[in-house]
């Protein structure tokens, strides 16, 4: 499938298909093994949707070497059970990508109906409370004015890591985690980096500009200093995929004393858009930074011909401006 699919659309991006196989896999799990998908029934859907509402988020790391099912057992016998899978996660995630395999089963004639078909958890209809929210100035200043980012000079994974997410508006932890040393250079004397390697869409895959408080910090210094090294990627270290994700959820918002559940990693994102909305930055521009349009079609963004794209971005994010009040020091690494 995956084949075709790249063959017919090269948008198909690499965290799709690795997604997919990871549904895939946990259908197996509950099946009790590997199962033909002309066996499988829509009784087994209506009951797969129904455990996976009781299943833990990361249970492969919080009940190593056990089953989707094992897992939920030793979930409900904890005392304090760990949160379990959220309906959108299950219905954006999950169910869709079982459903898509099964569609594409139908229409090679291997499987007569998609079982998958109209499986979804009920969710509240109306206008809800959002389930990600930007971090306030009083956040900003808990995680950034907190002593692990007193010295520049200190800097490594973790620091450039949070930096990063609030200043390009990257979509995930993972997103910065595949940047590549050979992604960040000057585009039209502007340092950018780019995005290959974004895991969404094609308009994940972007150039973003470095801003000038990062610069201050020494990232540019950073970089050339992991180069000097023999390193090829920014965070060389960052093994697993969400190793930050987790240390920021788990450990340090806590430590900050952040407690408002939909403060997340991607509340960084949020953060960004929000102040380049206060900021007055156009919303194309804006667009053009976070990847909500593709760059690739930025003439229609950008209607002053003697404005380029990448000059357009950098003097708009460069309005952004957090207060953080971290210490400005220029060639840290020489």
């Amino acid at each position: 499938m995956h084949k075709e699919r790249r063959a017919g659309n090269g948008n198909l991006s690499e965290g799709t298909i690795n997604e997919q196989v990871v549904a895939v896999r946990m259908l197996e799990e509950f099946l009790g093994g590997p199962t033909p998908a002309c066996a499988i029934t829509k009784a087994d859907m209506l009951n797969y949707k129904r455990a996976l509402m009781d299943t833990p988020t990361n249970y492969r790391l919080r009940f190593p070497g056990k089953t989707l099912p094992e897992a939920i057992t030793a979930n409900a016998k904890l005392e304090n059970p760990h949160k379990v899978l959220s309906p959108q996660t299950i219905n954006i995630k999950w169910l869709t990508h079982i459903g898509t395999i099964m569609g594409w089963c139908v229409a090679n004639d291997l499987i007569e109906a998609n079982p998958a078909r109209g499986v979804k958890v009920a969710t509240k209809k109306g206008k809800s409370e959002p389930t990600r929210v930007p971090f306030n100035q009083d956040d900003l200043q808990r995680i950034f004015g907190n002593e692990l980012f007193s010295d520049p000079k200190s800097f490594e994974t973790k620091q450039w890591s949070l930096l990063l997410a609030l200043y390009t508006g990257a979509r995930s932890s993972s997103e910065i985690a595949r940047i590549k040393l050979s992604d960040i250079f000057q585009e039209q004397s502007v340092n950018v980096i780019h995005l290959e390697d974004a895991s969404k869409n094609v308009r994940s895959k972007r150039l973003v500009p470095v801003h000038r408080d990062l610069i201050d910090l020494g990232f540019l210094d950073h970089v050339e200093a992991l180069r000097k090294q023999g390193k090829r990627r920014l965070f060389w270290d960052w093994e697993p995929e969400d190793k930050i994700n987790r240390w920021f959820l788990r450990t340090f918002k806590p430590q900050v004393g952040i407690s408002d559940s939909r403060k997340v990693f991607h509340s960084f994102r949020h953060s960004l858009k929000t102040e380049l909305a206060k900021r007055g930055v156009n919303r194309d521009v804006s667009d053009l930074i976070t990847g909500h349009k593709d760059q690739a079609e930025s003439g229609t963004y950008i209607h002053d011909a003697s404005v380029t794209m990448i000059a357009a971005m950098n003097e708009g994010l460069n309005r952004a401006n957090f207060n953080l009040k971290l210490p400005r020091k220029i060639n840290l690494y020489v």
